[in-house]
């Protein structure tokens, strides 16, 4: 998976996330899915306009990338959908998929996050929510990092998996 780091002073700047995506797909590392929004943490530092702007230009670049093709290309787009909300979560995941995110990105250690103190059963059924909002494919991201101290255990993890 190809991660998009996108450097702090370009979070709005669409023609700095081209060429971002541009530079990715050029180095050829990590396979053929581009996660935007995700990983280093730059999802959670942005507001509602500017994480659709991030995954719209993403998702719109891959697309013009693929259409330069003479032949078929297997890039994809993951983008993080997880908010500190099951509301937010499902407006985001919502819209990702309307726009053509090829994969959708839930971290459900964070998506209650607002509400207080989350079991990792309201973690699970939180996220079995969201899943079932939508019908795009998802990445179960299960571990949110030691700053955090969330994942969860292994029992939840088979359970999400065992979701149609």
């Amino acid at each position: 998976m190809r991660t998009l780091a996108i450097p702090l002073g370009s979070f709005g700047n669409e023609e700095d996330i081209r060429a971002l995506v541009r530079h990715a797909v050029a180095e050829g590392e990590g396979g053929n899915v581009l996660y935007s929004l995700g990983t280093t943490g730059e999802g959670d530092a942005l507001n509602e306009r500017l994480k659709r702007l991030n995954a719209e230009t993403a998702i719109d670049e891959v697309k013009r990338i693929r259409s330069e093709r003479d032949e078929p290309y297997p890039l994809e787009v993951a983008v993080d959908v997880s908010e500190p909300s099951v509301e937010a979560t499902l407006d985001m995941a919502q819209y990702v998929q309307s726009i053509g995110a090829d994969f959708l990105v839930l971290k459900p250690t964070y998506i209650c996050r607002r509400n207080g103190h989350c079991t990792r059963k309201k973690n699970v059924d939180a996220a079995l929510k969201v899943i079932d909002s939508v019908s795009a494919q998802f990445i179960l991201y299960t571990h949110m990092g030691k700053q955090d101290q969330r994942h969860l255990k292994t029992k939840a993890v088979k359970a999400l998996a065992k979701h149609p």
